[in-house]
């Protein structure tokens, strides 16, 4: 049985791609009924397989902790979405960026966790002046080229692990979140100031990416496997 202390964080990532990932021969094993059921929803055949790893992966690591095994684990949803294991205190949260997916696990307390890729073709200046503040847009023309692209995802990943933390998502919008960015990455939240929420940014996860940590206190150590 795995554990793990409340002031660290747990730091999963996986190649949803990977032929040679542990959990590719597991199929829908793993699954609860309605998993298998949104699995086969999905037209294409890669965004299905990636669905049926990644939960798998995910019950496999959680049940670890739990002392389950993964088709029993009792995974359950919020009211607007944000998956936890019910009356148990360990925590998580999961997040994808096309084949790459991190999973953030944490103990009694929550966390939400975002993942980019830099070179992902976007509307930047359409999508900056829809999400970000004044603050924010006059940091990211600091930028130019790349490096904007980059400072982008840097920023969009801060905002949305903070709408993951308390499973808001985009019912907290985007604008009413504000990030403080120093440099070339964000360093904390400003707004809003309800809860107070830590911001780690993660910089070594995966080669090209923006992987942002949000949590309630401060980590002392995000374990990586």
């Amino acid at each position: 049985m795995r554990t793990i202390n409340a002031k660290e964080v747990h730091l999963y990532r996986l190649d949803l791609d990977d032929s040679s990932s542990k959990v590719v021969g597991l199929n829908d094993q793993l699954l609860s009924e309605a998993e298998k059921e949104k699995a086969n929803k999905y037209v294409q055949d890669i965004h299905r397989v990636r669905y049926q790893r990644g939960r798998s992966w995910i019950r496999k690591i959680l049940a670890e902790y739990v002392g389950v095994s993964g088709s029993e684990l009792n995974i359950q949803e919020q009211e607007r979405g944000k998956p936890f294991i019910e009356n148990h205190a360990i925590e998580f949260n999961l997040s994808h960026s096309e084949n790459l997916a991190v999973l953030a696990v944490t103990h009694d307390q929550q966390v939400g966790i975002d993942i980019e890729h830099l070179s992902r073709l976007i509307e930047l200046e359409e999508l900056s002046k829809i999400h970000f503040l004044e603050p924010e847009l006059n940091w990211l023309a600091g930028f130019s080229g790349k490096e904007k692209q980059q400072a982008f995802f840097w920023l969009w990943t801060a905002k949305e692990a903070r709408m993951k933390i308390t499973g808001e998502g985009f019912a907290l919008p985007s604008t009413e979140i504000e990030v403080l960015c120093e440099a070339g990455l964000p360093v904390a939240y400003k707004l809003p100031t309800e809860i107070p929420v830590e911001l780690t940014t993660l910089r070594d996860v995966f080669t090209d990416t923006a992987c942002c940590l949000a949590t309630i206190t401060p980590v002392q150590q995000v374990v990586q496997f």
